[in-house]
């Protein structure tokens, strides 16, 4: 049996709706659906809308938060009352495809994985399409140090795993990327199932504008931390510490602006060089280096090493 995950925070009641009907829609009918509301102030019309949901499917259960803990604790109490032999992760404005589960339960067994994921097509705040990722074939063994290519709201994960790691670590974001990391240094194997199994809505808020500066750092703590378990067998996260790393950041205004600006021209450079024009690229790398060099650097060096088996390279 799955576990399905989803946590509800800030959605509209229509995101929701779709949510949750593309998982009762599913071909693979054999799991339990836990919905945990991690904001107690969230409109009754919702409220109103899952507790019918309970009533007429009783594969659903229902948690509200008494106080907004945020997504890693919210998944955490999930993980600890699942009783499935899976774990699927679901965010409560995607749309899964009808066959998800039962493509990725197949995948898991058929490759012996402990972990897989797939592609995800993008559409906007109306639903419309505006991208699908690339089908390159990367193993996420050899390459999430370098780019996070597995899509968390598609995972499908064995729940005993998730446990024996005490789930989610509380880091302020990006708290997938460490788990997959602590996984694969752990010895389990991730795999990437190569169909479009979900629709992923991309929201367009300042709030993750402003937070793009935040979560690069805290990317680069998250590998600061997996070299420290390659050298010493563990590593020195803890809530304090995590806050003191970003404090020394000094985070400004001015900063935030120069990095989402830089974030934007490296983008549109990477697309290009992804789509063989390396000389239409040059001008989009010159722009983001006069205005954060470093995350240029990053950038590239996390580009080729993340795409070294597609371009048939070797370390």
């Amino acid at each position: 049996m799955i576990s399905v995950l989803m946590s509800i925070y800030n959605e509209n009641l229509s995101w929701i709706q779709q949510s949750i009907e593309s998982i009762l829609g599913q071909t693979y009918r054999d799991f339990e659906f836990i919905i945990i509301v991690d904001n107690p102030y969230i409109g009754d019309e919702i409220i109103e809308f899952l507790d019918r949901q309970c009533e007429n499917d009783g594969r659903i259960k229902l948690i509200r938060n008494e106080q907004n803990v945020g997504l890693a604790r919210s998944l955490n109490l999930g993980i600890h009352i699942a009783s499935g032999d899976y774990i699927a992760r679901m965010d409560a404005d995607d749309i899964s495809e009808k066959n998800r589960f039962e493509r990725e339960i197949q995948f898991i067994k058929e490759g012996e994985y402990d972990l897989v994921s797939a592609y995800k097509i993008n559409i906007d705040e109306n639903g419309n399409e505006i991208g699908v990722d690339l089908p390159i074939d990367r193993n996420p063994n050899k390459v999430l140090r370098y780019s996070n290519i597995i899509v968390h709201p598609l995972v499908l994960v064995k729940t005993e795993v998730l446990k024996r790691l005490n789930g989610y670590r509380l880091l302020i974001n990006s708290e997938d990327l460490d788990l997959w990391l602590r996984m694969i240094d752990s010895g389990y194997r991730l795999g990437i199932l190569k169909e479009y199994l979900l629709r992923y809505r991309v929201r367009f808020n300042s709030a993750s504008v402003e937070r793009q500066l935040e979560q690069y750092y805290i990317n680069k703590y998250i590998i600061k931390l997996m070299k420290e378990r390659k050298e010493n067998g563990k590593d020195s996260f803890s809530i304090e510490h995590q806050r003191e790393y970003i404090k020394n950041k000094k985070i400004t205004d001015k900063k935030k602006r120069k990095f989402f600006y830089a974030n934007k021209n490296i983008e549109i450079a990477l697309r290009e060089i992804n789509n063989r024009r390396y000389l239409g690229s040059m001008w989009y790398i010159l722009c983001a280096t006069i205005c954060f060099p470093q995350l240029t650097i990053d950038k590239l060096y996390n580009y080729y090493h993340s795409n070294l088996e597609r371009y048939k390279l070797s370390e």
